[in-house]
C-alpha cells in the first residue's frame, strides 16, 4: 500500500472512532482540567514533550502556556452524566 493509501486509511480509522466515540457518549458532558505539571522542569518548548511527560503523570494530554514564562500545562478530560 502506497503512503498517500495508509494515510488516507488511519485518516478514516480515526474518523470512525471518533464517531463511535462521541455516539456513545449522548447524555453526558465533558470539561477539561488543567493543573501545571510536577514533572516538567524549565521553560516549556515543545507540546509534544509536554504532552508526553503529563500522560506520565497520568493525564490526558498537555500543552505549553502561552507568554513570557511558558508552563507545562497539563489536561484531563472529565465526564459526567447529565440524566
Amino acid at each position: 500500500m502506497s503512503t498517500a493509501g495508509r494515510k488516507m486509511t488511519t485518516m478514516l480509522a480515526i474518523a470512525l472512532l471518533m464517531a463511535i466515540l462521541f455516539a456513545s457518549l449522548s447524555g453526558t458532558e465533558a470539561i477539561i482540567c488543567k493543573a501545571r505539571s510536577k514533572m516538567y522542569r524549565g521553560k516549556c518548548r515543545g507540546n509534544r514533550n509536554c504532552a508526553m511527560i503529563c500522560v506520565h503523570e497520568e493525564y490526558t494530554g498537555g500543552y505549553c502556556s502561552k507568554g513570557v514564562f511558558s508552563k507545562c500545562m497539563c489536561t484531563k478530560r472529565k465526564f459526567w452524566s447529565v440524566n
